[in-house]
């Protein structure tokens, strides 16, 4: 009698101990067919059904978690997606997948400050520039360019301003200067905007807003300047020889604006203002002139020798006046009718 209980406790203990194995077993079955329909499939719903079918046989197991919080992330359920997550991390709260889960859960629930929390804490447990970069793009939807650009820079050494983070950082940097700008602090922004060119001396998009910030605050000699630096990288751009065309019309140097328009025509026949700009600046450049001139005078029947005059003249016009120079030379073929005359003469 004893025996036959002690068998009956042997079979009733393989029973129960082989219940949780061939439950994990089931589970792992319903796991792999769960990632195969989205992964191959791809049918997150029909996914998320066989995985808490899985979960219902194996209540604690973190891959089946950590699979439906991304499932519930890819149907933008964020709320079960953070559930499930949660779940994962209190047990594991150094669990990399499921911190990196979560970070996509906030940043795409518009939850910026959420997510920062969470790169922090992945950051914590392994270094990665991915997550550097995401940090940077949480600070950019918030619109803090300044810490954006700042955390962007943990990624720059050794690479080329060609690279892709370089390429990054700038723009955010672009992107503080433009806030600086909204903000009426231009100092700040012209700090962005040079620091860009420090970097990178062909930046366009820097060259054209220090143009600007210069042209708005009539520094046309600090304006003309980063035009003739954007000429210097693109010689035939539209864009600055525009520029140059017009801050020199602006400061009044007609002559050297004129043969610079006329470029600025023949490259670009369909840009209207260029047309505009040779038609003012045509008369405008004309108005420095100097010139020469000679009469000779004869008389018949010849009673007298023919006359020689010859004259030199110079005129310059302004925005308010006129002012001319003369030097006249005449020769009338008598003794003392020979000499010079000089002449000033200003018009309003």
């Amino acid at each position: 009698m004893r025996t036959t209980y002690k068998i009956l406790i042997l079979f009733v203990s393989f029973l129960i101990a082989t219940v949780p194995a061939n439950a994990q077993k089931d589970a792992d079955q319903l796991l792999r067919q769960a990632l195969r329909e989205v992964n191959v499939n791809n049918d997150p719903q029909k996914a998320i059904v066989i995985a808490k079918e899985a979960l219902s046989l194996s209540p604690d197991y973190t891959d089946i978690q950590l699979l439906l919080g991304r499932l519930y992330l890819i149907t933008g359920s964020y709320n079960e997606a953070r559930r499930q997550l949660g779940i994962v991390l209190l047990k594991e709260p150094g669990n990399f997948d499921a911190l990196n889960n979560s970070i996509s859960v906030e940043a795409a629930d518009n939850q910026p400050d959420k997510a920062l929390i969470f790169i922090d804490r992945a950051l914590a447990v392994q270094y990665s520039e991915v997550l550097v970069r995401k940090k940077a793009a949480m600070f950019e939807v918030q619109k803090k360019y300044k810490e954006a650009y700042r955390t962007m820079e943990r990624t720059l050494p050794g690479k080329p301003d060609t690279s892709a983070d370089f390429r990054s950082y700038l723009n955010l940097k672009a992107l503080a200067g433009k806030a600086e700008l909204l903000n009426k602090d231009t100092t700040g922004a012209k700090t962005e905007f040079l620091q860009i060119l420090n970097i990178q001396p062909h930046n366009e998009a820097a060259i054209n807003e220090l143009f600007a910030i210069s042209d708005q605050q009539k520094l046309y000699s600090e304006a003309l300047y980063y035009a003739e630096k954007g000429l210097q990288y693109y010689p035939d751009s539209e864009n600055f020889l525009f520029k140059k065309t017009a801050v020199l019309s602006t400061m009044g140097r007609y002559i050297e604006a004129y043969p610079i328009a006329l470029q600025l025509n023949r490259s670009y026949p369909d840009n209207a203002n260029g047309k505009k700009l040779v038609e003012e600046l045509y008369p405008l450049s004309r108005r420095n002139r100097i010139g020469i001139s000679y009469n000779y005078t004869f008389f018949d029947p010849s009673s007298t020798t023919a006359w020689n005059v010859g004259s030199i003249f110079y005129l310059r016009e302004g925005k308010f006046a006129s002012l001319g120079a003369r030097i006249n030379y005449g020769d009338r073929g008598f003794i003392g009718g020979r000499g010079y005359q000089f002449e000033i003469e200003s018009y309003p």
